[in-house]
């Protein structure tokens, strides 16, 4: 099996699946009602067969009434239509749960938001939201203004969404319940005069957490609000927002109160911000929330391209520095990111200590973390795999070469190199497909390892061992004539070494039966040098067996020789015979012939 090199941990792949139209199922909780909605359409009215059978606003409409435990309403894959202009309010405790955001998704309409929510815990898992238009109120997408909201967006794509503030979600309040955003995207919202086209916590709340998030190509226009920043990708107000493990670029603002990516107070954790825009010269990536100095506090490890979101910089901070970063995908879902190209400085530059502390246990797609030591940002860099072990195939003998069969390699974010090495009792001698065995390689083990690598790190595979290499090449066989004289069925290949082997030899005293069968006959062989054998078994005037072997020097060997179909036909029906057993060990030029003979044991 492939093995990681030292150092390089790799974690199991989630068993969690999106996007395959598998609904995300919320465990139940006692008292609580589960609604699985079969309708895509918005009719009016009320729900004829709850709770099957209902629409998405109909369940909500229940949920809404009824004072129970949070209740669950599972979207199965489909695109839910706002019919009514009008917002799906929730006001108490449920959570929405899809079957991946690449397969559910929920729409807005040209006059109305998507989700007003005005009180209880509220979770969304697995959908998209799109196509909200808050006019000039807030939250295009979602819009939570109340201070006893518990929000949490779990795997949630807010994309093409608009408001005058907090085009994806607003979220405002006093009491400074917190939202959390988790393994999502939030992308192409737009927001006017307050900003926050991403993301904007308004009043008093401005508490909140992203973790594996990435907030991109989101845009604030004549962000004009009296001197309260609004930034393009979120905007905060009081309290702190922090980010963990996420990528915030290329969100841009206009006007004299707009800034690019983040405006307001932030704690980052291995986190990008990068490429933002802004109309005001200094705030391109970070600001405060008035305007003034950056007051952002670095939990170490992050990237910030402008070097402008932190005064004091943490441990491990990059700044000043191009994250190198793709582009997000044409159709994309919440698992969409920016990809970390190849040699990209956030790669392995995480905080190798606390990566996986605060659930960074997979990046944004839900791929393993660390590959190694963590990566910067919502993307994850993934170690490449070999799809199997390498093969090392030859003879094992002095002047041989060997060939080493290496597995394929897969790389899915980026180009791999693999390259082939030759070890000796696991010891690296010489890099390359083949290798010629010298005389340093004889008594020894001689393997291949296969290691493929790329901007991540590298990986490793290696083959059985080819063990007991010989001084000299195994003899190759040659057809002879078949039964009766002849020159046999072999002849040795050239030598190397330069005296004949000291020979021992003894046949174990089998019965007929036996040696008939599929065990053969066979004969302890012994050299003092390394040296290859050549024996041969007779019957009277007939070859009935044959068989090769390297054996190593000093080393008592047993070589199991076969009959041939032809000795069988000679041998069967008898109960015992005396057979002479022939052994030929060539060492460099020099060659040892020894025969004995004996009688085998009686059948029982």
């Amino acid at each position: 099996m492939p093995s990681i090199r030292p150092g390089r941990l790799v974690r199991p792949a989630l068993a969690t699946t999106i996007g395959t139209g598998a609904l995300l199922l919320a465990a139940p909780v006692a008292g609580a009602t589960t609604f699985d909605v079969s309708r895509t359409d918005d009719p009016a009215g009320a729900c004829a067969t709850p709770p099957t059978g209902c629409s998405l606003r109909q369940a909500l409409a229940i949920v809404n009434a009824t004072p129970s435990a949070p209740d669950v309403i599972n979207l199965a894959a489909g695109t839910y239509q706002n019919d009514q202009a009008a917002q799906f309010p929730i006001a108490k405790s449920v959570s929405i749960v899809g079957a991946g955001s690449r397969s559910t998704t929920v729409l807005g309409s040209a006059g109305s938001r998507v989700f007003n929510v005005t009180s209880g815990t509220v979770r969304f898992t697995g959908i998209t939201i799109t196509g909200g238009h808050a006019g000039t109120g807030f939250g295009g997408g979602i819009d939570a203004e109340n201070g006893n909201i518990l929000l949490t967006l779990d795997r949630v794509a807010l994309i093409g969404n608009s408001a005058a503030g907090g085009g994806g979600l607003n979220t405002a309040g006093t009491s400074g319940t917190p939202t959390t955003v988790i393994d999502s995207l939030i992308t192409g919202n737009t927001a006017g005069k307050y900003g926050g086209a991403g993301v904007l916590f308004y009043f008093n709340q401005g508490v909140g957490t992203f973790r594996n998030v990435t907030v991109t190509g989101n845009t604030a226009t004549n962000v004009v609000n009296g001197g309260l920043i609004g930034a393009g990708g979120i905007a905060g107000a009081n309290g702190t927002v922090t980010l963990v493990g996420s990528t915030v670029t290329g969100n841009g603002a206009t006007g004299a109160d707009g800034a690019g990516n983040l405006s307001g107070v932030f704690a980052l954790r291995d986190s990008i911000v990068s490429g933002g825009t802004s109309t005001v010269a200094g705030r391109e990536n970070c600001t405060g929330t008035s305007g003034g100095a950056t007051i952002n506090v670095s939990q170490g490890y992050n990237l910030d391209s402008r070097d402008q979101c932190f005064p004091t910089k943490g441990p491990g901070d990059l700044v000043g520095t191009d994250p190198k970063l793709g582009t997000l995908a044409a159709a994309p879902d919440a698992t969409s990111t920016l990809a970390l190209l190849p040699g990209s400085p956030a790669i392995n530059a995480g905080n190798p200590g606390l990566c996986n502390d605060t659930g960074l246990l997979h990046d944004q797609r839900l791929l393993p973390r660390p590959q190694g030591r963590c990566d910067i940002g919502a993307f994850e860099f993934q170690l490449p795999t070999l799809d199997g072990s390498p093969t090392a195939s030859g003879t094992p003998a002095v002047g041989s070469t060997l060939s080493c069969a290496s597995p394929g390699a897969t790389s899915p974010d980026g180009p791999a190199t693999s390259v082939a090495t030759w070890l000796r009792d696991g010891g690296t001698v010489a890099t390359g497909d083949t290798y010629v065995v010298t005389t340093a390689d004889v008594g020894h083990a001689v393997a291949c390892r296969t290691t493929a690598t790329n901007a991540a790190g590298a990986v490793d595979a290696t083959s059985a061992a080819l063990t007991g290499v010989a001084a000299s090449i195994v003899p190759t066989p040659t057809p002879g004539p078949g039964p009766g004289p002849g020159p046999g069925p072999g002849t040795p290949k050239p030598p190397v070494a330069a005296r004949a082997p000291k020979l021992v030899l003894s046949p174990r005293n089998r019965t007929l039966r036996t040696i008939l069968g599929s065990g053969g006959l066979l004969v302890s062989t012994k050299c003092d040098l390394a040296c290859g054998v050549r024996i041969t078994v007779k019957y009277g005037r007939r070859t009935v067996a044959t068989g090769t072997r390297s054996v190593a020097a000093g080393k008592a060997t047993l070589v199991r020789v076969k009959v041939t179909k032809a000795g069988k036909k000679v041998l069967r029906g008898k109960k015992r015979v005396r057979l002479k057993v022939t052994v030929v060990a060539t060492a460099g030029k020099k060659a040892t012939t020894r025969t004995v003979s004996f009688t085998t044991a009686k059948s029982s």
